[in-house]
């Protein structure tokens, strides 16, 4: 039973997992919204973190950022994947947007 415990913890331990979200920030009429046009475009940034903490290595994630950088004029939407690995994070933000 000892060694079952201690290989479960072993697996889940080395186990990673991801969570994409995207925050519900503006409520828009999907009907006006060209889907394949608007959100072709997009720009995907990531920074790095130890185990669960904040992000502190790696590029700048904000979104006006990444859309400065990328020359989006106008932004259709944010999208934000936190990825969770053995001993660090990875947080991304990706702005869909149109030059």
């Amino acid at each position: 039973m000892k060694k079952f415990i201690t290989a479960l913890t072993f697996v889940l331990f080395l186990s990673s997992c991801g969570i994409k979200h995207t925050p519900a920030v503006n409520m828009i009429d999907l009907g006006k919204l060209d889907l394949e046009k608007d959100l072709a475009m997009n720009k995907k940034k990531c920074a790095y973190g130890p185990l669960w903490f904040p992000s502190v290595a790696g590029s700048s994630s904000s979104a006006i950022e990444v859309a400065k950088k990328s020359g989006f004029v106008k932004i259709s939407a944010i999208d934000y994947q936190s990825d969770f690995f053995l001993l660090f994070n990875r947080t991304c933000t990706i702005v869909y947007g149109s030059k």
